[in-house]
């Protein structure tokens, strides 16, 4: 089965998962803290390399884009994406998965694998037939990289999350330090069913093009809200928009 790998474990490196389509917005943030070579994989999984480790841990304090976030272990590309093809790739990261275990020293401490899949690497592009589930797909990383480890299981609140992924034909292994973003927004007393996710704002605000923000129809405040939280010194008109207006009219 043909595969590339594409990245290993070094220590310097940080993953951000975005909506696909907006991994300019999370790009755009990181150059705003640091110069760091960003490199976009697949629509919504971008790879950032930083200089050292002080660099990555000063970027984790400050991003707000991504859905998820946190370290790469294993990266590779399939020719062919099936369910063995995917097996042979979580054996060649064994040796990596080895390494940042005893590098971090982690016994002790209680995990869980999830899994997410994408159908697509790139959105205008090859949509890729897979013949696993994610669910399957954590079953077959858990099961092969911890065999020679003991390690406690805990799916409500582990210690440590591994998230074991496919976009497309993209495979990856990761170390998901922040694994839903959006939940840690303490600031949200009402979420909306509909309503737009705190990091897809986020990313609005860094790909505006000029300095000045304007949101025409701010429903809940999520955009402006989240301006808020990035910049202090900057104009900011939003409107409730005509719809909730005459809803709010009716009610009161």
């Amino acid at each position: 089965m043909s595969k590339k790998i594409i990245y290993e474990f070094d220590g310097k490196t940080l993953f951000g998962i975005t909506h696909p389509g907006l991994e300019t917005g999370f790009i755009n943030e990181v150059n705003r803290w640091l110069r760091a070579k960003s490199q976009v994989l697949a629509h919504g999984f971008v790879l950032v390399k930083c200089k050292n480790l002080e660099e990555l841990i000063y970027l984790l304090t400050k991003i707000r884009t991504p859905l998820m976030f946190g370290i790469p272990i294993f990266v590779c590309e399939l020719e062919k994406v099936t369910e063995s093809g995917i097996l042979s790739c979580i054996k060649e990261a064994h040796q990596t998965f080895e390494n940042f275990v005893n590098n971090h020293n982690l016994k002790g401490l209680s995990i869980a694998f999830r899994g997410i899949r994408r159908s697509f690497r790139w959105l205008d592009k090859q949509v890729f037939k897979h013949d696993f589930t994610s669910v399957r797909l954590t079953k077959i990383t858990a099961d092969e990289l911890l065999k020679n480890y003991s390690f406690k299981v805990n799916l409500k609140k582990p210690d440590i999350t591994f998230v074991s992924g496919v976009f497309g034909n993209l495979f990856f292994i990761l170390w998901a330090l922040i694994e839903n973003a959006n939940k840690a927004r303490k600031y949200r007393k009402y979420v909306h069913p509909a309503g737009l996710s705190p990091s897809a704002a986020a990313s609005a605000v860094f790909l505006r093009e000029k300095q000045d923000l304007y949101d025409p129809m701010c429903g809940c405040g999520t955009i402006p809200l989240e301006a808020f939280c990035i910049y202090s010194n900057f104009s900011l008109i939003a409107e409730i928009g005509k719809p909730v207006i005459l809803l709010l009219s009716k009610m009161y």
